[in-house]
């Protein structure tokens, strides 16, 4: 379990700092980051948009299993939204 979330955890944050590798401020420092249970909600919500809300996809772009990803719904308080 804990493997898995480090996955997770490893791959939003990758993605975040991909994105923002390019943008810095005028000092040359980077833009502050979003704190990582926001980024992982996000990270969790566009991947269900992106295979339009299908659980055993989205677990499986992002590398965890489906109940991983159903505790994380309950946990972000997102298991409502539309399957």
């Amino acid at each position: 379990m804990f493997a898995v979330r480090t996955r997770l955890v490893e791959r939003i944050f990758w993605e975040q700092n991909t994105k923002l590798a390019g943008a810095a401020s005028s000092n040359g420092k980077a833009l502050p980051l979003m704190p990582l249970k926001e980024l992982e909600k996000e990270m969790i919500l566009q991947t269900l948009v992106d295979v339009n809300n299908n659980r055993t996809r989205a677990a499986e772009k992002l590398g965890i299993t489906v109940r991983t990803l159903r505790n994380k719904l309950k946990e972000y308080d997102l298991q409502d939204i539309q399957r």
